[in-house]
């Protein structure tokens, strides 16, 4: 087997400038195969989208039952394909961090993982976003009656000038929006799972780049981001900011995504030093050093 061997640097002292550094030092050595490794899973997933139509409409020739099975088999194999592939940065960017070759190939290298990855993910969602949906379910259970009588009344309204009937719509949004962000429970809710939502989310760096199991993935990725959650979470609101800039730009959205992907390792890697990851893919995809993109 071919060897690889690890770069050696000294410990970086986290901070925010050192994630972005770190994770701008890799996407600006291979922009290029990144944005493409990126277009080409968006294309792969719009084909897929695509030709389960006309595999439902066959489908539907058979039975409705049939087509209805089908349909969801298909929806949940492109969910897995398409989770795996939206990762499959993170190998490549380790791949970048240790001087391998890489290509797009390499990306696909995440389809290995797609068991840990989908596992990982669903109990990220499931810890993480259960207080916010316990707080919202608290107050339905609380203000459903209250915003049944004003839909009610809001219906019963002949208004026939345009600009009150719109004022009128405001203010009962207004209201529905105020009692839900004054709600104790909701607010409580929804501030645990932001910070589930950060503590987690180096959940797929160890899963790809680290070798974790799903629980094992999530149990490193809270404790690493718990210890230094400060400089975590204002790298989170940088990365917020620029995310929401990156709408003013023709294609900014298009170059974020890989983007994150790069950032969400650099925090890891400033921490975790990783070595390995990427030459077990190797036994799996083979090289990819002819076909570098």
């Amino acid at each position: 087997m071919k060897t690889h061997s690890h770069h050696s640097t000294a410990p970086i002292p986290p901070s925010i400038g050192a994630y972005f550094n770190y994770g701008w030092q890799i996407f600006s050595k291979k922009a290029g195969l990144m944005l493409g490794y990126f277009f080409v899973t968006w294309l792969m997933y719009i084909g897929t989208f695509l030709l389960t139509m006309p595999i439902s409409i066959a489908l539907a020739q058979l039975s409705p039952l049939v087509m209805a099975l089908g349909v969801m088999l298909m929806a949940a194999a492109v969910v897995i394909v398409w989770l795996c592939l939206i990762n499959g940065n993170y190998l490549i960017a380790a791949g970048i961090d240790q001087g391998e070759p890489v290509s797009i190939r390499t990306g696909f290298g995440a389809l290995k993982k797609w068991g840990p990855l989908l596992g990982g993910n669903f109990l990220k969602g499931l810890i993480a976003y259960s207080p916010y949906l316990i707080g919202f379910g608290i107050w339905i259970i609380q203000y459903g009656e209250i915003m049944q009588q004003e839909i009610l009344a809001l219906k019963s309204d002949s208004i026939s000038d345009p600009v009150e009937a719109m004022s009128t719509v405001f203010s009962f949004y207004g209201t529905i929006l105020g009692s839900l962000f004054t709600h104790v429970p909701f607010l409580i809710g929804l501030v645990i799972t932001g910070y589930l939502s950060v503590a987690f989310s180096l959940t797929n760096a160890y899963i790809l780049v680290g070798n974790r199991t799903a629980v094992d993935a999530l149990k490193s990725s809270f404790r690493l981001v718990n210890a230094h959650f400060g400089s975590v979470f204002g790298t989170f609101i940088l990365l917020g900011f620029i995310v929401l800039a990156s709408f003013l730009v023709p294609l900014g959205t298009f170059v974020i995504m890989p983007f994150t992907n790069c950032l969400l390792y650099g925090i890891y890697a400033v921490h975790e030093q990783p070595k390995g990851a990427y030459e077990e893919m190797l036994d799996e995809f083979g090289d990819p050093s002819e076909t570098d993109f």
